[in-house]
Protein backbone atom coordinates (compact mmCIF):
# COMPACT_ATOMS: atom_id res chain seq x y z
CA UNK A 1 0.00 0.00 0.00
CA UNK A 2 1.33 3.43 -0.95
CA UNK A 3 0.19 6.86 0.53
CA UNK A 4 -0.56 9.82 -1.51
CA UNK A 5 -1.05 13.70 -1.34
CA UNK A 6 -3.47 14.29 -3.79
CA UNK A 7 -3.68 18.14 -4.59
CA UNK A 8 -7.05 19.08 -6.13
CA UNK A 9 -8.89 22.66 -6.71
CA UNK A 10 -11.78 22.61 -4.50
CA UNK A 11 -14.50 23.33 -7.04
CA UNK A 12 -13.61 19.55 -8.42
CA UNK A 13 -14.32 18.53 -4.81
CA UNK A 14 -17.27 20.01 -4.24
CA UNK A 15 -18.43 19.02 -7.70
CA UNK A 16 -17.60 14.66 -7.20
CA UNK A 17 -16.20 14.00 -3.25
CA UNK A 18 -15.57 10.58 -4.55
CA UNK A 19 -13.27 11.05 -7.39
CA UNK A 20 -10.26 12.53 -8.18
CA UNK A 21 -8.68 13.14 -12.42
CA UNK A 22 -5.77 13.95 -13.66
CA UNK A 23 -4.42 15.60 -16.51
CA UNK A 24 -2.80 12.74 -18.94
CA UNK A 25 0.54 13.89 -18.20
CA UNK A 26 0.43 12.59 -14.51
CA UNK A 27 -2.58 10.35 -15.20
CA UNK A 28 -0.83 7.60 -17.56
CA UNK A 29 2.01 7.59 -14.51
CA UNK A 30 -0.67 7.51 -11.89
CA UNK A 31 -2.49 4.45 -13.43
CA UNK A 32 0.79 2.53 -13.50
CA UNK A 33 1.74 3.68 -9.68
CA UNK A 34 -1.74 4.06 -7.96
CA UNK A 35 -3.37 0.83 -6.66
CA UNK A 36 -6.56 -0.38 -5.29
CA UNK A 37 -6.12 0.23 -1.83
CA UNK A 38 -3.66 2.82 -1.77
CA UNK A 39 -4.34 5.96 0.70
CA UNK A 40 -4.51 9.89 -0.76
CA UNK A 41 -4.63 12.69 1.41
CA UNK A 42 -6.68 15.12 -0.14
CA UNK A 43 -5.67 18.65 -0.42
CA UNK A 44 -7.29 21.51 -1.95
CA UNK A 45 -7.01 24.98 -2.38
CA UNK A 46 -9.24 27.41 -4.63
CA UNK A 47 -9.57 31.13 -5.25
CA UNK A 48 -12.12 31.63 -8.00
CA UNK A 49 -15.59 32.39 -7.04
CA UNK A 50 -17.54 30.25 -9.16
CA UNK A 51 -16.59 27.53 -7.62
CA UNK A 52 -18.35 28.53 -4.50
CA UNK A 53 -21.83 27.25 -6.18
CA UNK A 54 -20.51 24.01 -6.37
CA UNK A 55 -19.75 23.57 -2.27
CA UNK A 56 -21.40 22.70 0.87
CA UNK A 57 -22.10 25.44 3.55
CA UNK A 58 -19.56 23.61 5.55
CA UNK A 59 -16.26 24.04 2.63
CA UNK A 60 -17.30 27.21 1.93
CA UNK A 61 -15.29 28.48 4.74
CA UNK A 62 -12.18 26.72 2.87
CA UNK A 63 -12.52 29.13 0.10
CA UNK A 64 -8.81 31.04 -0.74
CA UNK A 65 -7.52 28.46 1.93
CA UNK A 66 -4.89 25.70 1.19
CA UNK A 67 -7.20 22.75 2.90
CA UNK A 68 -6.73 19.07 3.53
CA UNK A 69 -10.41 17.34 2.91
CA UNK A 70 -10.07 14.41 4.58
CA UNK A 71 -8.54 10.83 4.38
CA UNK A 72 -9.72 8.49 1.37
CA UNK A 73 -8.96 5.52 0.04
CA UNK A 74 -8.63 4.58 -3.31
CA UNK A 75 -11.00 1.99 -4.86
CA UNK A 76 -10.46 1.33 -8.57
CA UNK A 77 -9.30 3.23 -11.88
CA UNK A 78 -12.53 5.12 -13.39
CA UNK A 79 -11.60 6.79 -16.97
CA UNK A 80 -13.80 9.38 -17.81
CA UNK A 81 -16.48 8.80 -15.00
CA UNK A 82 -17.23 12.24 -14.91
CA UNK A 83 -17.00 13.78 -18.12
CA UNK A 84 -17.11 17.15 -16.67
CA UNK A 85 -13.11 16.92 -15.96
CA UNK A 86 -12.72 16.68 -20.25
CA UNK A 87 -8.90 17.65 -19.56
CA UNK A 88 -8.14 15.39 -16.67
CA UNK A 89 -10.10 11.93 -18.00
CA UNK A 90 -7.91 9.97 -15.70
CA UNK A 91 -9.78 9.33 -12.78
CA UNK A 92 -9.86 7.41 -9.56
CA UNK A 93 -13.07 6.36 -7.40
CA UNK A 94 -11.88 7.09 -3.78
CA UNK A 95 -14.06 6.04 -0.64
CA UNK A 96 -13.81 8.69 1.95
CA UNK A 97 -13.19 6.79 5.02
CA UNK A 98 -11.17 9.54 7.62
CA UNK A 99 -13.78 12.81 6.49
CA UNK A 100 -13.46 16.64 8.13
CA UNK A 101 -16.87 16.59 9.16
CA UNK A 102 -17.47 20.39 10.16
CA UNK A 103 -14.75 22.36 7.95
CA UNK A 104 -11.90 21.32 6.22
CA UNK A 105 -8.04 21.61 7.50
CA UNK A 106 -6.12 24.59 7.23
CA UNK A 107 -2.97 23.16 5.98
CA UNK A 108 -0.96 25.91 6.91
CA UNK A 109 -1.18 24.95 10.52
CA UNK A 110 0.62 22.23 9.73
CA UNK A 111 3.62 23.38 7.96
CA UNK A 112 4.08 26.00 10.60
CA UNK A 113 4.18 24.41 13.75
CA UNK A 114 5.67 20.85 12.14
CA UNK A 115 6.58 21.69 8.47
CA UNK A 116 10.19 20.65 8.99
CA UNK A 117 9.05 17.20 10.00
CA UNK A 118 7.59 16.12 6.57
CA UNK A 119 10.10 15.09 3.88
CA UNK A 120 7.91 16.32 1.29
CA UNK A 121 9.28 19.78 2.37
CA UNK A 122 12.78 18.10 3.80
CA UNK A 123 13.69 16.79 0.66
CA UNK A 124 13.82 20.13 -1.15
CA UNK A 125 17.23 22.20 -2.24
CA UNK A 126 15.94 25.06 -0.41
CA UNK A 127 15.27 23.31 2.96
CA UNK A 128 17.53 23.97 6.02
CA UNK A 129 15.00 24.58 8.97
CA UNK A 130 11.32 25.27 10.43
CA UNK A 131 11.49 28.79 9.14
CA UNK A 132 12.81 27.64 5.53
CA UNK A 133 9.47 25.81 5.45
CA UNK A 134 7.53 28.04 6.53
CA UNK A 135 8.93 30.72 3.97
CA UNK A 136 8.75 28.32 1.06
CA UNK A 137 6.37 25.10 1.03
CA UNK A 138 3.94 26.43 -1.48
CA UNK A 139 7.23 26.16 -4.00
CA UNK A 140 7.16 22.65 -3.13
CA UNK A 141 3.45 21.84 -3.96
CA UNK A 142 3.25 24.60 -6.88
CA UNK A 143 2.10 23.04 -10.46
CA UNK A 144 2.31 19.26 -8.60
CA UNK A 145 -1.03 16.98 -8.65
CA UNK A 146 0.56 13.79 -7.18
CA UNK A 147 3.23 13.24 -4.37
CA UNK A 148 4.07 10.28 -2.64
CA UNK A 149 4.14 10.32 0.76
CA UNK A 150 6.47 8.63 3.56
CA UNK A 151 4.76 6.32 6.06
CA UNK A 152 5.88 8.90 8.58
CA UNK A 153 4.53 12.11 6.57
CA UNK A 154 1.29 10.72 6.09
CA UNK A 155 1.08 9.28 10.11
CA UNK A 156 2.19 12.77 11.04
CA UNK A 157 -0.52 14.02 8.77
CA UNK A 158 -3.83 11.72 10.25
CA UNK A 159 -2.71 12.36 13.42
CA UNK A 160 -2.64 16.25 13.28
CA UNK A 161 -6.42 15.34 11.42
CA UNK A 162 -7.28 13.65 14.65
CA UNK A 163 -6.81 16.43 16.70
CA UNK A 164 -8.44 18.67 14.32
CA UNK A 165 -11.30 16.47 14.55
CA UNK A 166 -11.79 15.80 18.05
CA UNK A 167 -10.25 19.11 19.43
CA UNK A 168 -10.76 21.77 16.76
CA UNK A 169 -11.19 24.47 19.38
CA UNK A 170 -7.06 24.37 19.75
CA UNK A 171 -6.94 25.28 16.48
CA UNK A 172 -9.23 27.81 16.27
CA UNK A 173 -7.41 31.61 15.15
CA UNK A 174 -4.18 29.72 14.54
CA UNK A 175 -2.81 32.05 17.03
CA UNK A 176 0.55 30.06 16.56
CA UNK A 177 0.57 31.56 13.20
CA UNK A 178 0.33 35.13 14.36
CA UNK A 179 2.61 35.31 16.78
CA UNK A 180 5.62 37.19 15.61
CA UNK A 181 8.90 34.84 15.17
CA UNK A 182 11.34 37.52 14.46
CA UNK A 183 13.53 38.28 16.75
CA UNK A 184 13.67 36.19 19.39
CA UNK A 185 13.16 32.93 18.79
CA UNK A 186 9.57 31.06 20.17
CA UNK A 187 10.85 29.40 22.85
CA UNK A 188 12.95 32.49 24.92
CA UNK A 189 9.36 34.43 23.69
CA UNK A 190 7.76 31.47 26.09
CA UNK A 191 10.26 31.47 28.98
CA UNK A 192 10.37 35.45 28.89
CA UNK A 193 6.46 35.62 28.88
CA UNK A 194 6.64 33.39 31.79
CA UNK A 195 9.46 35.18 34.21
CA UNK A 196 7.33 38.13 33.71
CA UNK A 197 3.90 36.40 34.97
CA UNK A 198 5.57 35.05 37.69
CA UNK A 199 7.19 38.40 38.92
CA UNK A 200 3.95 39.61 38.91
CA UNK A 201 1.56 36.91 40.40
CA UNK A 202 2.08 38.16 43.91
CA UNK A 203 1.85 42.10 43.47
CA UNK A 204 4.64 43.96 45.30
CA UNK A 205 6.17 40.68 46.85
CA UNK A 206 8.45 39.24 44.33
CA UNK A 207 9.63 35.58 43.47
CA UNK A 208 12.92 34.63 43.03
CA UNK A 209 12.87 33.09 39.29
CA UNK A 210 15.80 31.64 37.07
CA UNK A 211 16.08 29.80 34.10
CA UNK A 212 17.13 26.54 32.79
CA UNK A 213 17.52 25.12 36.45
CA UNK A 214 18.49 21.51 37.35
CA UNK A 215 16.03 19.63 38.29
CA UNK A 216 17.72 18.33 41.42
CA UNK A 217 17.71 21.87 42.71
CA UNK A 218 13.86 21.13 43.07
CA UNK A 219 13.64 17.41 44.14
CA UNK A 220 14.30 16.81 47.83
CA UNK A 221 17.52 15.31 48.93
CA UNK A 222 15.90 11.79 49.18
CA UNK A 223 14.52 11.30 45.92
CA UNK A 224 17.22 13.55 43.83
CA UNK A 225 18.47 11.66 41.52
CA UNK A 226 21.62 9.70 40.53
CA UNK A 227 22.55 11.60 37.17
CA UNK A 228 21.36 15.22 37.43
CA UNK A 229 21.44 15.54 33.81
CA UNK A 230 17.53 17.28 33.06
CA UNK A 231 16.91 20.58 33.70
CA UNK A 232 13.58 22.63 33.31
CA UNK A 233 12.96 25.75 31.51
CA UNK A 234 11.99 28.07 34.41
CA UNK A 235 12.02 27.72 38.15
CA UNK A 236 10.62 30.47 40.43
CA UNK A 237 10.15 30.14 44.58
CA UNK A 238 8.67 32.66 47.00
CA UNK A 239 9.94 32.50 50.28
CA UNK A 240 8.56 33.53 53.60
CA UNK A 241 11.47 33.47 56.03
CA UNK A 242 13.15 30.01 55.63
CA UNK A 243 9.63 28.52 54.27
CA UNK A 244 9.02 27.89 50.51
CA UNK A 245 5.20 29.30 50.12
CA UNK A 246 4.97 28.39 45.88
CA UNK A 247 7.42 26.69 43.68
CA UNK A 248 6.77 27.03 39.75
CA UNK A 249 8.09 25.01 36.84
CA UNK A 250 8.19 25.87 33.23
CA UNK A 251 8.40 22.91 30.51
CA UNK A 252 8.73 24.61 26.82
CA UNK A 253 8.13 21.43 24.54
CA UNK A 254 9.29 22.79 20.81
CA UNK A 255 11.35 20.58 19.34
CA UNK A 256 13.17 18.11 21.60
CA UNK A 257 11.67 14.65 22.90
CA UNK A 258 7.84 14.60 24.22
CA UNK A 259 8.92 11.60 26.28
CA UNK A 260 11.47 13.38 28.06
CA UNK A 261 9.64 16.52 28.86
CA UNK A 262 6.25 14.08 30.11
CA UNK A 263 8.99 13.03 32.25
CA UNK A 264 11.35 16.07 33.70
CA UNK A 265 7.44 17.30 34.79
CA UNK A 266 5.66 13.78 36.38
CA UNK A 267 9.76 13.60 38.44
CA UNK A 268 8.73 17.57 39.93
CA UNK A 269 5.21 17.80 40.21
CA UNK A 270 4.94 16.24 43.74
CA UNK A 271 6.97 18.89 44.84
CA UNK A 272 6.24 22.11 43.29
CA UNK A 273 2.75 23.84 43.80
CA UNK A 274 2.43 24.70 39.27
CA UNK A 275 3.71 23.35 36.58
CA UNK A 276 3.44 25.32 33.13
CA UNK A 277 4.24 23.48 29.88
CA UNK A 278 4.10 24.73 26.45
CA UNK A 279 3.83 22.89 23.71
CA UNK A 280 2.61 23.12 20.32
CA UNK A 281 -0.93 22.05 19.44
CA UNK A 282 -0.45 18.63 18.30
CA UNK A 283 1.50 17.68 21.12
CA UNK A 284 -0.87 18.94 23.29
CA UNK A 285 -2.92 16.13 23.90
CA UNK A 286 -0.43 13.62 23.69
CA UNK A 287 1.34 15.32 26.35
CA UNK A 288 -1.88 15.71 28.44
CA UNK A 289 -2.81 12.27 27.56
CA UNK A 290 0.86 10.50 28.42
CA UNK A 291 0.50 12.78 31.89
CA UNK A 292 -2.73 11.57 32.53
CA UNK A 293 -1.45 7.44 32.31
CA UNK A 294 1.63 8.03 34.60
CA UNK A 295 0.78 11.03 37.27
CA UNK A 296 -1.26 11.32 39.88
CA UNK A 297 -4.94 12.46 38.94
CA UNK A 298 -5.17 14.96 41.76
CA UNK A 299 -1.82 16.44 41.77
CA UNK A 300 -2.74 17.20 37.20
CA UNK A 301 -5.83 18.79 38.14
CA UNK A 302 -4.58 20.90 41.17
CA UNK A 303 -1.22 21.14 39.49
CA UNK A 304 -0.55 21.54 35.53
CA UNK A 305 -1.24 24.21 33.48
CA UNK A 306 -0.95 23.15 29.61
CA UNK A 307 -1.06 25.94 27.20
CA UNK A 308 -0.33 26.33 23.29
CA UNK A 309 2.08 28.70 22.07
CA UNK A 310 0.30 31.45 20.61
CA UNK A 311 -2.48 31.85 22.83
CA UNK A 312 0.33 32.05 25.97
CA UNK A 313 2.16 34.39 24.23
CA UNK A 314 -0.50 36.28 23.12
CA UNK A 315 -2.05 36.22 26.24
Amino acid sequence: MTNWFVIHNLGAYGKRPNLIGFVPKVGEWAYEKVKQGDMVVYYCVTKKPEDESNLDSHLKSAIGKPVIVGIFEVIDKAYEEYKGWRNSPYQFLINHIDPIFEEPFDFRYLVKTDGDKLEIFRKQKWFKDLESVKRYWGVALKDRALVELTREDFALIKDTLKTWKENPEYFKGFEIQKVDLKGKKVHQKVVDKWVEKQKAMFGPIKPEVQVNVGVNRILPESVRLTENRKEVDGYSVLRMGKLDVYKGVLEVHHRGSLEDTVVRAQVVLPFVNQIDIVTNTRDYLKIKELLSRIADPNLLKARLRLHRFGEYIKD
